[in-house]
């Protein structure tokens, strides 16, 4: 009986599904070159590209949706992201690319990130900042959708 109980408990809890709404960005500053990987939970994507322009997934609608819900201010100066790859697998949408190369020391980032916010409930955007052999982590969501972070 004791062997019988444990293994339905068991069961229930491997079937339990731990689901967080996050979508993490890796931010890497490597002297004035900048790069970015986004990653975002497939389903959760699409639905927001197809609710916000009531079109079907393409290419055009997937930059245009990152660069309306996602804006990266350096310096007092705003850039934008130039996607270069979209690779899509059975959960997430994974996006490589890089900002524009600055002349100057980066020293301020001012990031306002709406993306999946106000679609998925209690969704999260993590972003971390990768610079000089460290990481620095930030949250936004529904209450912090800005964070200005100094670079130096």
């Amino acid at each position: 009986m004791k062997i019988h109980l444990l293994c339905i408990i068991l069961s229930y809890l491997l079937n339990l599904e731990h689901d967080v709404p996050i979508a993490v960005y890796n931010l890497t500053i490597q002297e004035n070159n900048l790069k970015m990987e986004i990653q975002l939970d497939k389903d959760d994507f699409e639905m927001a590209i197809i609710t916000h322009y009531n079109k079907n997934i393409s290419r055009a609608l997937i930059e245009d949706y990152i660069h309306e819900n996602a804006v990266w201010i350096f310096n007092g100066k705003q850039t934008s992201f130039d996607i270069c790859t979209i690779h899509i697998d059975h959960e997430h949408y994974t996006l490589k690319g890089e900002f524009s190369s600055f002349n100057d020391i980066l020293k301020k980032l001012e990031i306002y990130n709406t993306c999946l916010i106000h679609i998925v409930p209690d969704h999260s955007n993590i972003i971390y900042i990768h610079k000089n052999e460290k990481q620095r982590g930030f949250r936004l969501h529904k209450k912090r959708i800005k964070t200005v972070v100094e670079l130096e």
